[in-house]
């Protein structure tokens, strides 16, 4: 999943596309999609953001219906801002916490 988002923390406001990575594992039952779980999260910063990284921490799902039984997965992923340089897993610089939301719905197979 990708979206243009700029980056913004105060006056501070860069250009570029937030991105989750995942992995999901997802069953049919009576002929609809549902997810069984969602692993392996990843999240990170692309686009024209020189100045600014993002330093992945965690992330979580949780599941919900919008046209069938779990059929959304609600995804949340955690990181720290950087505005200067990480190294080695460590920044160096101003950081502020941040948090992305999104969902992804299963489509019901066409026959």
């Amino acid at each position: 999943m990708n979206w243009w988002s700029p980056v913004q923390n105060g006056k501070i406001v860069l250009g570029s596309y937030k991105n989750i990575r995942i992995k999901y594992k997802y069953k049919l039952v009576n002929k609809k999609p549902q997810f069984v779980s969602v692993s392996n999260y990843d999240s990170y910063l692309t686009g024209i953001n020189l100045e600014v990284d993002w330093l992945h921490k965690g992330g979580k799902a949780s599941f919900s219906k919008k046209n069938s039984t779990k059929d959304t997965a609600n995804i949340t992923v955690d990181g720290v801002y950087v505005l200067g340089v990480i190294i080695a897993g460590h920044s160096i610089g101003f950081k502020w916490n941040g948090s992305w939301k999104r969902s992804l719905t299963l489509k019901k197979l066409k026959k």
